[in-house]
Formats: C-alpha cells, structure tokens, sequence
C-alpha cells in the first residue's frame, strides 16, 4: 500500500490487517526512527494491539541506514508472515524501498569508512548546501530526484560517486542483484495537492496537540547532532528552529506545510511511474479495502 504522505495508507493498512491474520511492515523510512513517533505518524499502540506492526520505531537517531538495510529485514518479516499463516501487508511511502524490495535492489560495492567520515567532516564545516551543489554538478539526475536537505541521501550519492566514480543514478539503472519473486498487489491511494494540501495541514495542528514540540525537546537534549539521520523527517528541523529561537510556531507551521507538500509531489511523481499499481482517489480508502479484500479472497 503507497502513496504520499498523509493519505491514510496506514488506516488501509489496519483496516486490511483487522479483517485478515496480518502483519503490517514498514515502507516509510522516517517511521524507523524511535524518537518522533508523533512528527512521522507511527502507529499507536492501539493500533499495534489490534495488529502486528513491524520496523517502525526501533532505529537511533544516529544510526545510517539504506534500502538495502531495509530489504533485509523487510524479507525476514514476510517470511516470519509466511510461516505464521499470516498476510504481510507492506504499507509506506519511501519508492526506493518498495522498488527494491520487489524489483530488486542495486548492486553497490562497500565504501570505505574513511569516504564517509570524510564527507561527513566536509558537511559539518562547509554545509548540506554546498555538497548539494557538488551532487547537481556530477549527478544532476540524482540530485533533482531527492530534497536539497536530504543530508543522508546527499552524503550517500557523493560517498558512492567518489569511490567507484561512476553516478549513483548509474549504479540503479545499471546493477540490479536478484530478488524474490512475490505474488504481490500493490496498492496507491492518492488525492490532489489541494486536497492533500488542507488534510497535511490539519495533521500538523492535531500532532502539535499531541506534543511535537515536546518529542523534539526530549530528542535534542539526548542528540542535539543535526546531521544525524534521524533529523532528516519534515518537521523535526521546522520545530527545533522554534525551540532555538530561529522562527516562531507559525513560521514553523507554514515552512512544515510546504516541505510536506513538496515532499508529497515528489511521491507522487515516484509512483506514478509504476503502472502495476491500482490507484484509489479521495475518500475511496473503503473502495480500496474491497478490491484488495476480493483479490485476496480469490
């Protein structure tokens, strides 16, 4: 189940597991992370009552991680699934891990630490900024394709174009290792921007309420590290320049709203590509739960 964010993928996704013996995985890879819970809109414990959630919430904000990371245990938990007689339902946003997951994921040689710390160092002295520059330069492709404040997705472009010299765009269209075939349905719920665009912003008064500002209090006083992965979800950086003194609330909202909104274009734009995926619009999440109820009756 994909689509951009905020279209109610995962309420599809309970809806599914609480009429079948399931298991929810996690496609969304700001839902790794354990210390915004409420910013990246993970499952509550209500809803993992009801039915099996797995990697969400148990990364460090510290902790690097990649698509491959993320097909490795992603298969586990479908064979875990298997063999439990259980239906893995994998439900997220992030393209590149479900395109991985099912098509395969790119063969990338190791990189030597000494690449990333050095690139590291340069990001904290010189700034995201400048090394997204230096991406645009040799990998237009790539760097059009991500946020110019993707400071992970940066990092990871450079580290692999400065050892093996060759884009990072050239490693996905080129090596592809073998993956597991599986008898799969994808699903895409999908609204307009303007629809989306109202509904992205009630979400973000409802988890002010629910203490945004108070998890990304709690997570600067354990990492006050910007650079670190776990930073890199839309809305923690907006909060914690009010936290700072930087912008006020309001500023912080409407900054909060646009890189959302950007955000989800691009999901968009992502899935699109795909003409496996069966689209369902605004307010169809229940026509979305019947189609896959029959496909799975049958």
């Amino acid at each position: 189940i994909v689509g951009p964010t905020g279209v109610g993928k995962s309420q599809v996704g309970l809806d599914i597991g609480e009429k079948y013996k399931a298991v929810v995985i996690n496609a969304d890879s700001r839902q790794l992370y354990m210390d915004f819970p409420i910013i990246t809109a993970q499952p509550s414990n209500k809803d993992k009552d009801k039915t099996p959630h797995k990697l969400y919430g148990y990364l460090s904000m510290d902790e690097k991680f990649s698509a491959g990371l993320w097909v490795e245990q992603a298969e586990k938990e479908i064979n875990k699934a298997h063999n439990s007689k259980s239906l893995p339902i994998v439900v997220g946003g992030t393209g590149m891990y479900i395109k991985a997951l099912f098509d395969g994921i790119v063969n990338i040689p190791k990189i030597p630490e000494n690449i990333t710390k050095d690139l590291k160092k340069r990001c904290l002295y010189e700034g995201k900024d400048s090394l997204y520059q230096e991406l645009k330069k040799h990998d237009l492709k790539y760097a059009l394709s991500i946020h110019k404040n993707d400071t992970q997705r940066i990092l990871r472009a450079l580290e692999v174009f400065y050892y093996t010299e060759k884009p990072f765009s050239w490693w996905h269209e080129h090596e592809k290792s073998k993956y597991l075939k599986y008898d799969v349905l994808r699903v895409g719920i999908k609204f307009s921007l303007n629809q989306l665009k109202e509904i992205l912003s009630s979400r973000i008064n409802v988890m002010l309420e629910h203490g945004a500002m108070e998890e990304v209090k709690k997570a600067y006083s354990k990492n006050s590290n910007e650079e670190s992965p776990g930073w890199s979800g839309i809305g923690c950086k907006e909060l914690l320049s009010v936290l700072k003194g930087h912008s006020s609330v309001d500023m912080a909202k409407e900054c909060w709203l646009n890189n959302t909104r950007a955000y989800a274009k691009r999901q968009i734009t992502w899935f699109k590509r795909d003409n496996r995926i069966v689209w369902f619009g605004y307010k169809e999440e229940q026509k979305a739960i019947e189609y896959i109820a029959r496909w799975l009756d049958k």
